[in-house]
């Protein structure tokens, strides 16, 4: 898969893993423009004037800003808390905007707000386009995943993935029975890779490799999983006549949101 843009290490919220190289192009061509909208926490309260200079536009280095919309959010939203708390000065008052910018320069939301004179606290995408986190718990993937898997994330999200970790599920992958499933996070290497093992659940054995790499316009995520099921010749016959075209299935409805929703073509897909 192949994340549409990044998100910086610091910050939280919407990230699209589509699923083919041509689709990611679609969704970070700055030619298009698709919006993408954050809640953002400052430094200060901004005037006005400053709301004014990031709707239309920040000079910073490799360029100005295109026109973007900026808005000044009287309350707090209601986000889940944060599972490292930010630095707040207590001589100095902080605020949030909601701020909807079409391209995605290099931290851009961040240089923005620093360009105006309020550093940016905390940073959540809540929305790429007409997809938004709305009814999504951190750690938890929804829009872009067929409802029949009824697929939940019951562990409590700790904001990191390590070595050790055990993270359990609950899906319904076959006539809407629930069926308990436990992995552990085996191996991990911050930016590089994770491996999941299989702790309790339907496999006899299941390695799932995660790769990542920077590349133009956002990072390439590569999936090696390799995986069998119980029941001896039972769990081959099944894994041929059920599990692999469930697997290919997902990610067939992944692909076919995002074109729904963002256009392109539909390159086809191979899974092995």
């Amino acid at each position: 898969v192949y994340p549409a843009g990044r998100l910086d290490r610091d910050s939280e919220g919407l990230l699209l893993l589509p699923r083919n190289k041509a689709l990611r192009g679609d969704l970070t061509d700055a030619t298009i423009g698709h919006p993408r909208t954050y809640l953002v926490q400052v430094e200060g309260i901004p005037s006005d004037d400053a709301l004014h200079h990031l709707a239309t536009g920040v000079d910073l280095k490799g360029g100005r800003t295109r026109p973007a919309t900026a808005e000044f959010l009287a309350t707090e939203p209601p986000l889940p808390p944060r599972p490292v708390p930010i630095r707040i000065r207590k001589s100095v008052p902080d605020s949030w905007i909601r701020l909807t910018i079409t391209e995605g320069k290099n931290r851009q939301v961040r240089r923005m707000t620093a360009a105006v004179g309020h550093p940016t606290l905390r940073l959540v995408r809540i929305a790429i386009g007409s997809i938004t986190l709305e009814g999504l718990e951190p750690g938890q993937w929804d829009a872009i995943t067929p409802e029949d898997m009824g697929f939940e994330i019951l562990t409590r999200n700790e904001g990191r993935t390590y070595a050790g970790q055990i993270i359990r599920y609950r899906v319904r992958p076959l006539l809407g029975l629930p069926l308990s499933w436990v992995t552990e996070i085996t191996h991990c290497k911050d930016l590089s890779y994770f491996v999941d093992e299989q702790r309790f659940g339907p496999y006899a054995m299941w390695h799932h490799q995660h790769h990542f790499k920077s590349v133009e316009g956002g990072v390439e995520m590569d999936d090696i999983l390799d995986y069998k099921l119980k029941g001896g010749w039972l769990g081959k016959l099944l894994t041929g006549w059920l599990v692999h075209g469930k697997v290919q299935g997902i990610f067939d409805h992944r692909t076919k949101v995002l074109l729904d929703k963002f256009g392109g073509k539909d390159l086809g897909s191979v899974f092995h």
